[in-house]
């Protein structure tokens, strides 16, 4: 592979799972994580980690979405 195409490699990896939100990106990495270490040391079942924080993160992500699209149109003026 060239220097280019492995250039357009790593851009298409990046917005692909971190796309518009690096915070929920982090979130399910976090939660990966959390996940892994305590399948490998409790007894616990681990598989809801990842459902709780997806159902926590969405949300939030969606609701900053809204507010950052609705703010700046308070300053245009009326149209004609």
């Amino acid at each position: 592979m060239t220097n280019m195409q492995l250039r357009g490699a790593a851009m298409f990896c990046y917005a692909f799972i971190v796309g518009d939100d690096g915070l929920v990106a982090l979130g399910v990495v976090a939660a990966l994580a959390v996940t892994a270490w305590t399948a490998h040391n409790t007894t616990l079942p681990a598989w809801w980690i990842v459902a709780a924080v997806i159902l926590i993160s969405l949300p939030l992500s969606i609701r900053k979405e809204v507010r950052t699209a609705v703010a700046p149109r308070s300053s245009q003026p009326p149209a004609t």
